[in-house]
């Protein structure tokens, strides 16, 4: 259930792979109830049945120990009827034993222990060889194979028929020594060996707990016309409350009651880890040091997709020649599987061109055709060729995923050509995170990012209604400004790093139909900040839902209020010593010439009380610069159109219109 970012040649695997799965499931394979109960008989039939089903079978010594109830079948070789235009293979056991060897009604077997030396298996041609030894199973019981029948007319439907046969298997427990495969092909190979598989608690399709032991692959993989060699290695596994039966009620038509599926979520498995694994391909060299993945769901969907299976196995080009058909199967797919979060540990990436590529953890999280809970990245540290990056986190989530009926409406729209919203297919967003953010340029200094978090909410349509954005301590150093006369600024300014911050808060009531910039703010360390806030009224849902159509529901809205705040740390007095070395003055000097220039630039404020307040407040800012504060003192909302308009025609009358109270220093 662990997926890993490795390329192999799968097809090419599978189509080797048929006859040793043919072969297996000829030696597992007793059909009918014997005549009789007594072991000698029940392995006579189980060997007939592989005959009349067109097997060859051959075995050496059967030696029943009546005493201890025990059997043992030596020297089985089983040649399987080959498949029209598949290689033939044959498959020998050296010696197969049970104690307490019985048949139960239903016709399968059923003992109190099974035991297997080994089982080797070879197609005729040499492509592939396999062995699997010491296989050891306690209480075990296999069920009647004689109903295991492919339909070519319905492939897909039959496998599924096979699977929930293959649910009455049961074993207190089961162990297998050693695995290994050699597969062999003009353009690839594949050998494998598996060491120790443990499987405890299966019986009703369920299996409590498999575990395995270390794994190695060495295979090629074509690139450029050459063969590429590929190791993989895997230290370890081990899979929890794995249940078929999730799987078989999904994909059975028959268990939708009615046709309609339940929608119920079962789940498919409880938890599945895998640690220590390595890949290397040719000179890069990957390793991680453990992959996880909590309980993965399914649920049964609006109605059954088992057809669609078996069309696409009878025609691979059916989904291709039917877009609805495939949307369909697609999104069938996707609805039915949900997976509480899938983890990687410790990454490690080594290669030519690379210096160091490390990453902590990337988790994706509540992954379901409904949404995404989260994806993050935590820990990176990553170099090459001088050039570094580094963050402690980043991170997006809180995805809705819209409905995918929406998306089938928006194939049939685009072959009928009648109007659609797009709107209606796009995700909507929660939220975005990076933290710790250190970007390294080769000659060039470094850039910093302490924080950034962006929080969207309260959806109408594709447009979020509710917005928080946080940026924290960008650092930058001024030397990396490509602008020479920037650069002087700066140092004249005395700012040889700008460390930079903002703030946006901005909702939407739509009850009250208020909009509210709670504030839109930039600071700079050791400078100061400049924040804004508004209030908007008669803000209509429609403006959302149709944001093409903005200035016609523009026209209806009002400003209840509008404020702009400065708040010093230095800049000011940065700017007048600088303004006074650019004149050849000296600073107070330019300080007075300010201060006497105040009430010439607000003689258009009409109100006599409301000028002498500004004059006072801009004048006592200027000798002494901590904080100028500007709000709008509003008896009533006032129509946007009035204030644009008012600021194109007469931009000199806007202190009047908006009432603006001025104060310094508070």
């Amino acid at each position: 259930m662990i997926a890993l970012p490795v390329r192999v040649p799968l097809r090419r695997l599978a189509r080797r792979l048929a006859p040793a799965a043919a072969l297996a499931l000829a030696l597992l394979g007793p059909a009918g109830p014997a005549a009789a109960q007594s072991a000698e008989d029940i392995v006579r039939s189980w060997l007939d049945a592989m005959r009349a089903g067109g097997a060859t079978v051959e075995t050496g010594v059967v030696n029943y120990n009546r005493r201890n109830d025990i059997l043992e079948v030596r020297d089985l070789r089983i040649v399987p009827k080959p498949a029209p235009g598949k290689p033939g293979g044959s498959i020998r056991v050296p010696s197969l034993g049970f104690i307490g060897l019985t048949r139960p009604a239903d016709g399968g077997l059923q003992a109190k222990s099974m035991r297997v030396t080994s089982v080797e298996g070879m197609a005729d041609d040499g492509t592939l060889r396999f062995a699997v030894a010491g296989i050891e199973a306690a209480n075990v019981a296999l069920p009647n194979f004689a109903d295991f029948v492919i339909d070519p007319a319905r492939p897909f439907t039959s496998q599924i028929r096979i699977l929930k046969g293959l649910a009455a298997v049961r074993a207190d427990s089961m162990t297998v020594g050693r695995v290994t495969l050699d597969v062999r092909a003009p353009e690839a190979s594949v050998n494998l060996t598996y060491e120790g598989l443990t499987l405890t608690g299966m019986a009703g399709g369920r299996v409590d707990r498999i575990q395995s032991g270390p794994m190695l692959i060495n295979s090629t993989s074509p690139q450029d016309g050459q063969a590429v060699p590929v190791e993989i290695r895997i230290g370890k596994g081990e899979v929890v409350g794995y249940d078929l039966g999730a799987y078989v009620r999904v994909m059975d038509g028959d268990a939708y009651a009615g046709g309609r599926g339940d929608g119920v979520w079962r789940d498919l498995q409880k938890s599945a880890t895998v640690e220590n694994i390595s890949i290397a391909a040719g000179p890069g060299r990957f390793t991680l040091a453990r992959a996880s993945m909590g309980a993965v769901r399914m649920r049964q969907l609006d109605e059954p997709i088992g057809e669609i299976f078996d069309r696409i196995i009878r025609d691979p080009k059916a989904l291709e020649a039917d877009e609805k058909l495939a949307a369909r199967f697609g999104f069938g797919i996707l609805r039915a599987m949900a997976i509480e979060h899938y983890t990687l540990d410790g990454w490690s990436l080594a290669g030519p061109d690379l210096d160091r590529f490390q990453l902590g953890r990337f988790t994706v999280r509540d992954l379901s055709a409904d949404g995404l809970g989260e994806v993050s990245f935590d820990g990176l540290d990553a170099a090459a060729q001088g050039n570094a990056v580094r963050f402690a986190r980043f991170a997006f989530g809180g995805l809705r995923f819209p409905d995918y009926r929406n998306f089938e409406r928006a194939i049939e729209a685009g072959k009928s050509g009648v109007d659609f919203d797009p709107t209606s297919v796009i995700p909507t967003l929660g939220f975005v995170k990076l933290d710790g953010v250190l970007i390294e340029a080769a000659g060039k200094g470094s850039l910093g990012l302490g924080g950034f978090s962006l929080d969207l909410g309260n959806y109408v349509k594709a447009i979020p209604t509710s917005l928080r954005m946080k940026l924290a301590n960008v650092v930058i150093p001024t030397a990396l400004a490509e602008d020479p006369k920037a650069r002087e600024l700066f140092d004249a300014l005395g700012y040889k790093t700008l460390d930079l911050s903002s703030d946006v808060v901005v909702r939407w009531d739509e009850g009250a139909g208020e909009l509210k910039v709670e504030t839109v703010s930039a600071s700079l360390a050791d400078g100061g900040t400049l924040a804004f806030d508004a209030a908007l009224g008669n803000v209509p849902r429609a403006l959302f839902e149709n944001p093409e159509n903005a200035q016609q529901y523009a026209v209806g809205m009002t400003v209840k209020g509008l404020g702009l705040a400065y708040r010093d740390a230095s800049l000011a007095e940065r700017l007048l010593k600088f303004a006074a070395r650019e004149a050849k003055q000296p600073p107070e000097t330019l300080r007075q010439q300010a201060i006497a220039a105040v009430p010439a630039l607000l003689k258009d404020i009409r109100d006599p009380g409301l000028r002498q307040k500004a004059i006072d407040a801009i004048t006592a800012f200027l000798r002494a610069p901590r904080s100028l504060t500007i709000v709008t003192r509003l008896p009533r909302p006032l129509p946007v159109t009035q204030i644009v308009g008012s600021a194109v025609t007469g931009p000199q009358q806007l202190p009047n219109i908006l009432q603006l109270d001025v104060t310094a220093n508070q």
